[in-house]
């Protein structure tokens, strides 16, 4: 299964050499992670929260867009890192912004403590709602995101499912 999500996620670069222009950017924020279901409840936040965002357009209302995120903590011989791929589809609706996005998501956690190496998987599934606004009528545009992912239990890794909100306000240009 992860080598057809893999695969998958690789599709969605398709577009960018079909069409040509490229929208890069970074988003800030705070997420929420709750819903834990195994012993008692958590409740996490991060913030500020950042992503890398890249996306492509693929029509008059749809476009390709991935959040890429990369976290890394140390503490003497202890050290974790977690990269996070949240790729999506955004359909605009309307002339005002508007726009709602479908993800999947896939994070890797790794942690090392001087003596021995351990990683791990999660996948998810979930939707954001969006507004998205060019500045000036340029080709830099800023945003304002809300989201909601389910993140998956993976037993094998011992991972539990959870679930995770999040607000994101980013800035973002188009080159060609």
């Amino acid at each position: 299964m992860k080598r057809s999500m893999l695969f998958a996620m690789g599709l969605l670069l398709v577009p960018v050499a079909a069409h040509g222009q490229l929208e890069i950017g970074l988003d800030a924020g705070m997420s929420l992670n709750t819903g834990f279901e195994v012993g008692e409840s958590e409740t996490a936040f991060s913030i500020p929260t950042g992503y890398a965002r890249v996306g492509v357009p693929a029509g008059n209302a749809l476009s390709i867009e991935a959040l890429l995120g990369f976290d890394y903590f140390s503490s003497g011989d202890n050290s974790v890192n977690q990269i996070t791929f949240v790729p999506g589809a955004n359909f605009s609706f309307g002339t005002g912004g508007g726009y709602v996005r479908g993800e999947a998501a896939v994070t890797r956690v790794g942690s090392d403590n001087g003596t021995t190496s351990n990683s791990s998987s999660q996948f998810g599934l979930g939707a954001a709602a969006g507004l998205k606004k060019a500045i000036a009528g340029g080709p830099v545009s800023y945003r304002l995101e809300a989201g909601f992912l389910r993140w998956l239990e993976n037993a094998d890794d011992g991972r539990e499912a959870f679930n995770q909100l999040r607000v994101l306000f980013g800035i973002s240009a188009a080159v060609n």
